[in-house]
């Protein structure tokens, strides 16, 4: 296979989006979709393709989290890790830019198929995932709390096929105010 194309699929981790896809369909479980608590807009085949949006718009999203966080640690992989695709040379820093870049993109355009709301949620996570690969990894506890922040977002991204979150989001907020109460 030809080695540049190996690089950029390597850039993007293959073997972790799957996580990506399963946190839509447990926030689409959270929200109730798969127990009859959706509006009657979302029925049959839409369902299924707003479904099958979200998760596309997920594993993107992720994929360009991960090629970008190889951008950002683009110094200290030349001297650590300099077998990766872009210290090598086999994928152009310029070009593994653009493709995280793009790669994030069509996430966040993916999602506002399904609604406004999941493409708000969708640029939420785009941030969250910049936040964390350019400045919160560095640190001990802002690092771990950022990829915990992300995996939350994506979560409400699958939350988010209801069109808002009446259903879902507002009583986890109200269980976790009354709990901090106490």
């Amino acid at each position: 296979m030809n080695r540049t194309f190996l690089g950029y699929a390597r850039l993007a981790r293959p073997a972790n989006l799957p996580t990506a896809a399963a946190d839509i369909l447990a926030g689409v479980a959270i929200g109730g979709v798969f127990v009859g608590s959706m509006d009657a807009g979302f029925v049959g085949s839409s369902l299924f393709i707003n479904i099958v949006y979200l998760v596309f718009s997920s594993v993107f999203l992720y994929a360009g989290g991960v090629i970008l966080n190889d951008v950002f640690d683009f110094k200290l992989d030349q001297v650590e890790r300099p077998e990766r695709p872009i210290p090598s040379g086999v994928v152009p820093f310029n070009a593994a830019a653009m493709y995280g870049a793009t790669t994030l993109v069509i996430g966040v355009l993916l999602a506002f198929l399904v609604s406004g709301t999941s493409g708000i949620v969708a640029v939420a996570l785009a941030l969250a995932i910049l936040l964390y690969d350019g400045i919160a990894k560095k640190y001990d506890f802002f690092g771990p709390l950022s990829m915990g922040l992300c995996r939350g977002i994506n979560l409400l991204l699958g939350m988010s096929i209801l069109g808002n979150f009446d259903y879902g989001l507002w009583p986890l907020f109200q269980s976790y105010i009354s709990l901090l109460s106490r």
